[in-house]
């Protein structure tokens, strides 16, 4: 299949489904630039759910340092379900 498409103002471009091959909703894709020609893959569900545990790693670790400061600047021995518990009375 061959079509011509068009960027619009602001130089984007907005593909129908039709030239998708009509993908699900939110639907990802990589784009693969060669010179002049640039080419979309789908992402498949293994290599989203890879970045969505890379996401988590990552997440958790700075969950971890945060943790880790709180920790060092804390000025009472008490657990934070101890503090919230005394000043909801």
């Amino acid at each position: 299949m061959s079509l011509i498409i068009e960027t619009d103002d602001q130089g984007q471009l907005t593909l129908s489904p039709q030239i998708l091959g009509h993908p699900l909703p939110h639907a990802r894709y990589e784009v693969e630039a060669d010179g002049r020609n640039i080419r979309l893959v789908p992402v498949t569900a293994t290599s989203v759910a890879e970045d969505r545990r890379v996401q988590t790693r990552v997440w958790l670790g700075e969950m971890r340092t945060l943790a880790q400061r709180f920790a060092e600047t804390s000025t009472t021995d008490e657990s934070a379900v101890d503090i919230l518990s005394k000043m909801r009375r």
